[in-house]
């Protein structure tokens, strides 16, 4: 399986100079100048997860613009597995009724070999 690696590099400069004209009443005149700066470089695969959709309509599984393997599973609220559907191969669009607890909180997972997806749902 691919990784992913994010490296985030952080400089922060901080100059502090005490004021040359003070004042008597104001003997603690001090300046500062400060610099953030963030870079953040990634080597993201061509995994092509910026078109990925999924969602819950009622009781159905919507997967659209994904092509592979998928595994959905789902819990419930305290973290038990209440289903699993391994190696399912998806062109494009996937529906799929799911038989899961009413007025209940579910959370669906759903894998691939480059990503994972979740869903927080109540039927």
């Amino acid at each position: 399986m691919a990784k992913n690696y994010i490296l985030i590099l952080l400089l922060f400069v901080f100059n502090a100079t005490l004021a040359e004209e003070a004042t008597p009443l104001n003997n603690n005149n001090l300046t500062y100048d400060s610099m953030v700066s963030v870079m953040v470089a990634s080597d993201l695969q061509d995994n092509k997860t910026a078109d990925f959709s999924a969602k819950m309509v009622k009781n159905q599984l919507l997967i659209s613009n994904y092509k592979g393997k998928v595994t959905i599973k789902a819990y419930s609220i305290l973290g038990k597995e209440i289903l699993r559907l391994s190696d399912i191969d998806v062109t494009n669009t996937f529906r799929k009724t799911l038989d899961l607890p009413k007025n209940q909180i579910s959370i669906i997972v759903i894998e691939t070999p480059k990503f994972r997806h979740s869903l927080k749902v109540v039927l």
